[in-house]
């Protein structure tokens, strides 16, 4: 059985409560007349005295010790449930780009199921008005889509971690293309947002997007 830092505590308590009187007790004399007591008796009770005060020194010093010891590192969590305290591990800090992608995603997914928002967090999108009014929403709040302007390609990429983590050279070029293409059969923003963030998927750009976004949902990035 493995005692906690309290119980070890009370146990070295214990020992010198008892077993410390108790050696003293074993070397008491017994009392006899202060007038008959002889010079030798006298002299014999005094050594008896110094052994057992000894012995309780012997004893009960290092017990006190350890007590003190404990006592130590007790308050600085060192000692806890009799084995050494393991830290608490910190959980990583979300980059803002995620957490702001996590508030988008909670916001626009207010007014939908537990089916439909599950599906969107699979990243299935079906031509369908609550996923185009989703999708809409989403890119809106992250400022990354515009009305009038469609998909702000550059500062999409400048937003997902910029040339360290998207081919721009690519990127660019897929996100515009598909922008274009996309306004030209929309009928309606909602309808246009959709088509063209349908059209990215389609591309190694949707690929990683589609990566990205389930480490962020997953706690991952």
């Amino acid at each position: 059985m493995v005692m906690g830092g309290a119980d070890c505590i009370i146990f070295i308590v214990q020992i010198c409560l008892n077993y410390c009187p108790a050696s003293l007790s074993r070397h008491r004399l017994r009392p006899a007349g202060s007038l008959q007591l002889s010079a030798v008796f006298r002299l014999q009770r005094r050594r008896d005295l110094q052994i057992a005060m000894g012995q309780r020194s012997l004893i009960c010093l290092p017990l006190l010790l350890l007590l003190g010891l404990l006592g130590l590192l007790g308050p600085l969590g060192v000692l806890q449930s009799g084995a050494l305290a393991i830290p608490t591990p910190t959980p990583p800090l979300r980059a803002p780009q995620s957490l702001a992608l996590l508030r988008a995603r909670d916001q626009c997914s207010a007014h939908l199921s537990h089916a439909q928002r599950m599906r969107m967090d699979r990243m299935q999108y079906e031509n369908v008005p609550h996923v185009q009014r989703y999708i809409h929403c989403f890119w809106s709040r992250l400022q990354l889509w515009h009305d009038g302007t469609g998909f702000d390609a550059l500062r999409i990429v400048h937003s997902f971690g910029g040339p360290r983590r998207l081919n721009v050279e690519q990127a660019l070029p897929a996100i515009n293309g598909c922008n274009a293409k996309a306004r030209r059969v929309s009928h309606g923003v909602s309808d246009w947002c959709y088509r063209a963030f349908a059209c990215v998927l389609k591309t190694p750009v949707g690929d990683w997007y589609r990566r990205h976004m389930a480490d962020v949902i997953n706690g991952n990035a």
